[in-house]
């Protein structure tokens, strides 16, 4: 090999090598950024048991959303601990949701921190009920000033659970912003900062949306119109129920006796026109006026809560997951959980950059590994592994008679 041949050579390794070891580095460098956003679920549900008394039967049941199928707790004392997921810890009341009780029962349910250490509990009594039921504990974050990450549930003598459910939770939504500091909670989380304190007020930061009317946030409950009279969701009526006869709404609260005896509701009593039985957002007057149910966050089961549905102008009776109004290639399941506007076109290369990112990444590492592996073949001077080449060696080793090579002309 002549002299020059050889600087070639070991110009074309150094290049190899520095090609490697920039595409590797650029991987590490990049990836700890997008992982956190990939690995988090992001439900309302409990993610997995953290632990059980021994008579604890069928544990895994109580795990992820209600499906019929319960965990039973068996005996004085029994005990389950869940765990709702780091990073996705409860901020609001939890919904607890039970199979069928047989006794008279009392159940504890406790929410715990990080460190299974109680933040704050409550006992309460159930009677007998042969149907699935929920029951409601209260608890708001700003009280303790933290989340809970783990509920215990106990009971005196036996109960079934078949799931929980946070009605608030940290990065709910990709917009979701629990501490109000105009930064979203998803957002904190990958930057390490806390969603549970607030930041410094950015400099551009806007001004926090108005509550949809007919949410128990709002003062104004027509449930269809703002103050200047103007549709808020575009594609629902204003009144889909119609306002109930004078004889059919005895307590006057504009909310027929018929469907509020049929959601358990009080015919008698007007007040109960301003509550929210599901703690959805939207009071049962609303609820009434576009016919959802009173007492399910989402009534048609498609995913997407009567309150996301009713804002964006959806059909909250029926189940318009697979929609797509605004023809951007996106469902409007997929729009709820990317936190974007169903009627609205969106840059889809935005609202995937997470994965498009995560892809980047895999094939830059697969990239530097090929080129790692043609490094190794070089430094061994072995191309025939990486490229088939034919020579007098190869024949030889083929079992092939000798000849010479190239051939003459």
């Amino acid at each position: 090999m002549k002299l020059s041949d050889k600087r070639s050579n070991k110009k074309q390794l150094f290049v190899f090598i520095m090609c490697g070891l920039f595409l590797l580095l650029s991987s590490v460098w990049y990836a700890p950024r997008i992982v956190h956003a990939e690995t988090i679920s992001y439900d309302a549900y409990a993610d997995s048991v953290a632990g059980t008394t021994p008579t604890v039967t069928s544990q895994n049941n109580a795990v992820g959303a209600p499906n019929g199928q319960s965990a039973s707790l068996l005996g004085p004392g029994a005990s389950i601990t869940l765990d709702m997921g780091a990073g996705e810890e409860g901020t609001q009341t939890l919904r607890l949701h039970l199979g069928q009780i047989s006794l008279l029962v009392n159940v504890n349910v406790a929410f715990l921190d990080n460190d299974q250490a109680v933040i704050t509990s409550e006992n309460r009594p159930l009677g007998i009920d042969l149907n699935p039921s929920v029951q409601n504990f209260a608890y708001n974050w700003t009280s303790f000033n933290k989340a809970y990450r783990f509920v215990r549930i106990s009971s005196t003598v036996g109960v079934n659970v078949d799931a929980v459910e946070a009605l608030g939770y940290i990065g709910s939504t990709p917009t979701q912003d629990t501490d109000g500091d105009g930064r979203p909670d998803r957002s904190e989380q990958e930057k390490g900062t806390d969603p549970l304190v607030p930041d410094p007020a950015p400099s551009d930061s806007k001004t926090p949306p108005t509550p949809i009317p007919g949410s128990t946030g709002s003062s104004n409950n027509s449930g269809g119109s703002n103050s200047n009279n103007k549709k808020t969701a575009p594609g629902v009526s204003e009144q889909v129920n119609t306002p109930p006869a004078a004889n059919n709404d005895q307590d006057g609260d504009g909310m027929a006796d018929d469907w509020e005896r049929t959601y358990k509701l009080d015919p008698s009593d007007p007040s109960d026109a301003t509550k929210d039985a599901d703690y959805d957002e939207l009071n049962n007057f609303t609820e009434y006026k576009i016919n959802s149910n009173p007492l399910r966050t989402d009534t048609d089961g498609d995913g997407m809560p009567d309150k996301w549905e009713y804002t964006h102008g959806l059909d909250i009776t029926k189940n318009d997951a697979n929609g797509d109004p605004d023809g951007d290639f996106l469902t409007n399941l997929g729009e709820y959980r990317h936190g974007a506007d169903p009627n609205k076109a969106d840059n889809l290369k935005e609202l995937f950059g997470g994965r498009m990112n995560a892809l980047a990444v895999v094939g830059l590492s697969a990239l530097g590994m090929l080129l790692l592996c043609l490094l190794v073949a070089l430094m061994r001077r072995d191309l025939s592994k990486v490229i088939p080449i034919r020579t007098k060696k190869n024949k030889k080793k083929n079992g092939k008679k000798s000849t010479k090579w190239p051939p003459p002309r």
